[in-house]
């Protein structure tokens, strides 16, 4: 009798958050594949940022250590909790820092179409602030799972 008891609510919460962040990314295909269904290349136009590989490197991290300290905290069944001290972040976990920067680097480089296009879905500018705004959504469900799990501990 002397493991922790079974996380149940903690489990469904990381679920629910999970189903989110797989939403997030869903929505971030539709946003770059247009009405077609193809993507186009939307970070193609500013991938080689130093501000966007800035906001990469933070989502990826982020991830990484929502998904450690997750599966810590659910695996972990006895004892004192010592996953937190594993985070490579503890402060601005849900802020992409490099965000704002990229966003006024892109509104200098994008132009706006002299004729509409047929659809918003196919409007560059529609496209990257669509993914802009995704990006921005999508760290912080990955926060909020990091916030759900640390709160169990």
């Amino acid at each position: 009798m002397y493991r922790c008891p079974w996380k149940a609510g903690l489990y469904l919460d990381i679920v629910s958050h999970v189903q989110s962040i797989r939403l997030d990314i869903l929505m971030l295909w539709f946003a770059m594949a247009g009405s077609d269904g193809k993507p186009d290349a939307i970070f193609a136009k500013f991938g080689d940022s130093g501000h966007f590989k800035s906001v990469k490197e933070d989502l990826n991290s982020t991830l990484e250590d929502a998904h450690g300290l997750a599966i810590a905290m659910i695996s972990h069944e006895g004892g004192k909790f010592s996953g937190l001290s594993n985070l490579k972040h503890t402060t601005g976990i849900d802020d992409l820092g490099a965000l704002p920067g990229l966003i006024t680097e892109l509104n200098g480089k994008m132009k706006i179409p002299a004729t509409a296009p047929d659809s918003m879905e196919d409007d560059e500018v529609c496209q990257v602030s669509t993914v802009c705004m995704l990006l921005d959504i999508t760290i912080k469900h990955i926060a909020d799972t990091m916030k759900v799990t640390i709160r169990q501990a």
